[in-house]
């Protein structure tokens, strides 16, 4: 396994934190990076730029909601969904309606994701 960026420490006796998170293609390994790395690649889109709002519907049930790129790839969404519950989603997949996405190195706008989608996290079969 990788460990890139600087782990958050939460107390400084404690050791570092990382979020499991996949890259590229869903079957690759995924690779462990700091929420500092995490936050950095996933930055929201302005105003002035091409976005899209997407809601997205945790394990939990709680409903998290930002702007993403039309060219973010659906693992970036999933990356976001992780550093907000604070849990691995690796092997969870993303769903909207009756389409399941298996592979998260699809964009935004290849998926057919639009404006004011909300999609769910589906736990593994």
């Amino acid at each position: 396994m990788i460990i890139t960026g600087t782990p958050r420490l939460e107390n400084p006796l404690t050791t570092p934190r990382y979020i499991q998170t996949p890259f590229g293609d869903w079957e690759d390994k995924p690779t462990l990076i700091s929420e500092n790395k995490l936050r950095e690649l996933s930055s929201e889109p302005g105003e002035d730029e091409d976005r899209l709002r997407i809601a997205i519907r945790l394990p939990s049930g709680q409903r998290i909601e930002r702007y993403f790129r039309p060219t973010d790839t659906l693992c970036t969404v999933l990356q976001f969904a992780m550093l907000k519950c604070d849990q691995s989603l690796t092997d969870y997949r993303l769903r909207m309606h009756q389409t399941k996405y298996d592979s998260m190195a699809m964009t935004l706008s290849e998926s057919g994701i639009q404006d004011r989608t909300l999609l769910l996290l589906e736990p593994p079969d």
